[in-house]
C-alpha cells in the first residue's frame, strides 16, 4: 500500500516529525510512503529515506496551477490513501500559501486521513491567539469518518464520535546507553555528580510577523524567557543546560560554563541528547519532543500560563491564589497585559484544554505555571536532585506507558483507519 503524507508545516518541524515517525512504522508493516514538504524540512525526510516532492511558499504556483502540481505528483505516485500531517497545519498552508480550497483533494477520491494533533471535535475551531482575534479552522475533519490521534498527546480512546484511531506517535525507541550518556556529560565538562537539562527551542518560538503573531506575543517571546532564567538560576551549581537552537537574549545572564548552546541538529544527535538529559523542558504540551521524552521514560516539564493578566484586580486575584514573588510581581508590573497560552508565545491555551482534560498523559508529565516561582522553582529542583520524588514521578510514566503498550500496531490501526475511511 502507497501512502502519500501532506506535511506542509513550514513553521515547524514537529508536524513533519510525527509524520515520518508514523511513515517509520508503517514501513516496517510493508507500507511505502512519498512526503509533499516545504524546503525547510527536506533534509529531515531524506534523512528517514522517504521519497518527498519539496514546495518552495517563496515561488510556487498559486490556485489553479497549485492545484496542476499537485495532480501531477499524484498520477506519478498514484498513492492509495492521502494522510495530513497534520490536519490543522495543511488546511492553513494550502489555504493561505497555495491559495486553494484545501478539500480538492476530496476530488481524487482517495481514503483521506488526518492526523488530529488538536482531537478537533471537542473544539470551537478556534485557536485562541495571544494579543489579538482567533484564527478559525475548516471544520471539515467532522465529515471524515477516520482520524489518526497520535499518543501521545491524545486521548487512549477513539472519542465521542468513534472516529479516532489512537496509535503510538513513534516507535519504541530503545534507552540511551550509559556509554552515549557518558560522552555528552564529557562533552560538556560535566561530572558524575551533574545534572543536565534539556531546553529546545522552535523556530515558531523565534520572534516573526506572521499572521499569528501580535504585539503581545512578541513581548511574551521577549519577556517569558527572563523569568524562566531566573528560576533556573536558583538551581544547585552542578545543573547545567544544553539549550537547541537560537539562544533567546534572557539565556545570557546564566553563568557561562553551565550553558551549552547547540544548533538545530540530526535527528541521532538529538535523540542522544533528550535521553541523557535529567530533565526536558519544553514551552508545548503537544511537542513531539515531550512525547518522546515520556515515551523513553525520561522526565519532561511542560512550561505554561493558565492565567490572564491585563490589569492591577488580575495581578491581585493572583497573587492571593499562588503568592506572587516580588520578582514576578514585577516582571507583571512591566509585561502585562499576558494572555494564557499553552503554546509560547502564541497562545493555543482553550483550543487545547479538551486535549488535557482527564488526559493520563498529564500524570506522566511535570506541568508549571510560569508565573509561580516558588512552585515552579521547587518542581525544578526536585524532579533533579529528590530521590522520593523522582521514583513518583517514574511511577506515574510507568502507569501511562502500559496503557500506551496495549496500543494496537501502527500497520493495524492505518488499515482499519482506511477501511474506515473508503
Amino acid at each position: 500500500m502507497r501512502l502519500l503524507f501532506f506535511s506542509l508545516s513550514a513553521a515547524a518541524f514537529g508536524e513533519t516529525f510525527i509524520g515520518l515517525s508514523l511513515a517509520e512504522q508503517l514501513r516496517r508493516s510493508g507500507y511505502e510512503s512519498h512526503f509533499v514538504v516545504p524546503p525547510g524540512t527536506a533534509s529531515a525526510v531524506e534523512h528517514f529515506g522517504f521519497g518527498h516532492d519539496v514546495i518552495d511558499y517563496a515561488d510556487c504556483p498559486k490556485g489553479a496551477d497549485a492545484r496542476a502540481l499537485i495532480d501531477e505528483i499524484i498520477a506519478r505516485i498514484q498513492p492509495d490513501a492521502l494522510i495530513l500531517s497534520d490536519y490543522g497545519s495543511y488546511y492553513r498552508s494550502v489555504d493561505f500559501h497555495l491559495g486553494l480550497d484545501p478539500w480538492f483533494i476530496e476530488d481524487y477520491g482517495l481514503p483521506i486521513l488526518p492526523i488530529d494533533l488538536s482531537e478537533w471535535e471537542n473544539t470551537d475551531f478556534a485557536i485562541d491567539l495571544c494579543g489579538r482575534g482567533p484564527v478559525t479552522v475548516s471544520k471539515k475533519i467532522l465529515e471524515m469518518p477516520a482520524h489518526l490521534r497520535p499518543v501521545p498527546t491524545a486521548h487512549l480512546d477513539a472519542g465521542a464520535g468513534g472516529s479516532g484511531f489512537p496509535y503510538r506517535i513513534v516507535a519504541q525507541e530503545p534507552p540511551v546507553t550509559e556509554r552515549a550518556r557518558a560522552e555528552v556529560f564529557a562533552e560538556f565538562g560535566l561530572g558524575r555528580s551533574d545534572r543536565l537539562v534539556m531546553i529546545p527551542v522552535s523556530s515558531w518560538q523565534q520572534p516573526s510577523g506572521g499572521r499569528m503573531s501580535s504585539d503581545m506575543s512578541a513581548r511574551l517571546t521577549e519577556r517569558v524567557p527572563e523569568l524562566l532564567v531566573h528560576y533556573l538560576a536558583q538551581l544547585p551549581e552542578t545543573t547545567h543546560f544544553v539549550l537547541i537552537g537560537q539562544q533567546p537574549p534572557a539565556f545570557g545572564k546564566l553563568a557561562a560554563d553551565r550553558l551549552h548552546v547547540l544548533p538545530p541538529c540530526s535527528v541521532e544527535r538529538y535523540t542522544t541528547l533528550l535521553g541523557s538529559a535529567d530533565l526536558t523542558i519544553v514551552f508545548s504540551p503537544t511537542s513531539a519532543t515531550s512525547a518522546r521524552a515520556v515515551l523513553m521514560d525520561q522526565a519532561a516539564m511542560v512550561v505554561q500560563n493558565r492565567f490572564r493578566v491585563h490589569d492591577e484586580a488580575d495581578i491581585a486575584r493572583l497573587d492571593e491564589e499562588i503568592g506572587l514573588t516580588g520578582t514576578v510581581r514585577e516582571w507583571l508590573g512591566e509585561t502585562a497585559p499576558i494572555d494564557r497560552f499553552r503554546l509560547w508565545p502564541k497562545g493555543a491555551y482553550e483550543i487545547q484544554e479538551p486535549m488535557f482534560t482527564d488526559n493520563p498523559y498529564l500524570d506522566a508529565l511535570l506541568t508549571a505555571e510560569i508565573l509561580d516561582e516558588k512552585a515552579t522553582v521547587a518542581a525544578l529542583e526536585n524532579s533533579l536532585y529528590d530521590k522520593g520524588f523522582q521514583d513518583k514521578l517514574a511511577a506515574s510514566r510507568a502507569a501511562y506507558l502500559a496503557q500506551v503498550a496495549d496500543l494496537p500496531d501502527a500497520g493495524e490501526v492505518v488499515r482499519a483507519a482506511i477501511q474506515r475511511a473508503s
